[in-house]
């Protein structure tokens, strides 16, 4: 059961080191990306007109502009795979990226779907196409709730003014999810991301249990811009284990809030990249150079269990949200920010001809071309691949 593994996973985090941050610590992408500028010295200023552009500077020359979101050495092409879930599963199967098992539906072929759902494994979980941050994900659907969640599914992406919604259907992998994150062709960091649970204490209901969650919440800046709502996909959710607002809960009995992992279910973030196979750190890899225009990105990965040496990549997303790793409850924290500029900074360096020996860098920077080397020689090795595969398959 679900409630044994997050039990277990618990005990083995109890080894990492537990964070304490202050409050003022920026929340706002670009309070982040400022503070990382900053560390390394590089001006910069907003741009007057378009508040979520910064405009950063090197020797008084411009070095880039960085708009919300947008990483450097993340292109238009990179980007616009990861906005699409079925295309970015494709590219990932190219380079045996491990994946659920998937199928595309138009709005019109409910029927080709619900015949699809027929054949395989329940639970099975339904996705908006191209929509993010769990939007229009369902998860834990059978075949009596098919429908129901297909149309909401449709629902959402219409009220999001698309024309022509596509759902996409998979096979539900359970286990932990842990985000993989990839700077410019590094791992920086691995980061659980558990979902909400309480356990009893024998005297405390429901509710109570959940205002004492949102207490320690706020200890964390990053948790604490959501508070736990009890609201009615909660309260539904806990009504499966017979649970309500005034149950009270058994000593050490635990109750999981919600089957995602989000901020307003009481979610919790844990920097496990020391505690996780190196296996799994190589998946997080592979997926981002099977995307071609892709530098830095945060991947989602399945994995049964900590000390698993297996996962299913079930998302790549071209904006990692660095907050799970600046502020994780326990592990280290990086500052993954400073690292992907430190990196765009020697990357100028280079191409202005400020490089011209080892002796023109730092041990640092010399570490950080080595690395940037190996990861564009796999990502033309894999490109080379593909062309190849369209070549042989257009021209047989």
């Amino acid at each position: 059961m679900k409630t044994n593994l997050i039990m277990q996973t618990l005990s083995k985090l109890e080894g990492l080191e537990k964070n304490e941050y202050r409050p003022d610590l920026p929340m706002d992408n670009l309070d982040q990306v400022r503070s990382a500028l900053d560390k390394l010295g590089l001006k910069h200023k907003t741009d007057n007109k378009k508040r979520e552009t910064i405009h950063i500077k090197y020797k008084n020359k411009l070095l880039s502009r960085y708009t919300k979101a947008n990483y450097p050495n993340n292109y238009f092409l990179g980007k616009s795979i990861c906005n699409n879930k079925y295309l970015t599963e494709y590219y990932l199967n190219l380079n045996n990226v491990p994946t659920p098992k998937s199928k595309l539906f138009t709005e019109s072929e409910y029927n080709k779907a619900f015949e699809f759902i027929k054949n395989i494994e329940e639970p099975f979980v339904i996705k908006a196409l191209n929509l993010r941050q769990g939007i229009g994900v369902f998860t834990n659907v059978n075949h009596q709730t098919f429908d129901f969640y297909w149309k909401k599914s449709v629902d959402i992406q219409k009220k999001r003014r698309n024309k022509y919604p596509e759902v996409l259907i998979q096979n539900q992998l359970d286990g932990l999810e842990v985000r993989i994150n990839v700077i410019e062709g590094k791992v920086e960091s691995a980061i659980l991301r558990l979902q909400g649970y309480l356990i009893g204490d024998g005297q405390h209901t429901v509710e109570q249990l959940i205002n004492f969650k949102n207490q320690k919440k706020k200890q964390n800046p990053y948790l604490a811009r959501d508070m736990i709502l009890v609201d009615e996909d909660l309260l539904e959710y806990i009504g499966k284990s017979g649970k309500n607002q005034k149950s009270i809960m058994k000593e050490n009995e635990m109750l999981i809030l919600n089957d995602k992992p989000e901020i307003r279910y009481g979610m919790e973030t844990y920097n496990v990249t020391t505690l996780i196979s190196k296996d799994i750190l190589e998946i997080g890899l592979n997926a981002v150079i099977a995307i071609p225009g892709l530098h830095t990105a945060g991947v989602d990965i399945i994995i049964p269990h900590l000390n698993s040496d297996a996962g299913n990549v079930i998302e790549v997303n071209k904006n990692p949200a660095w907050a799970l790793s600046l502020y994780a409850v326990r592990g280290p924290s990086g500052e993954p920010l400073k690292d992907l500029y430190q990196s765009h900074l020697l990357d100028n360096k280079i191409l202005n001809d400020e490089v011209n020996s080892k002796d023109d860098m730092s041990d640092m920077e010399l570490k950080i071309l080595i690395n940037r080397f190996k990861f564009l020689f796999k990502k033309d090795q894999f490109n080379t691949n593909v062309i190849k595969e369209y070549h042989n398959t257009f021209h047989n």
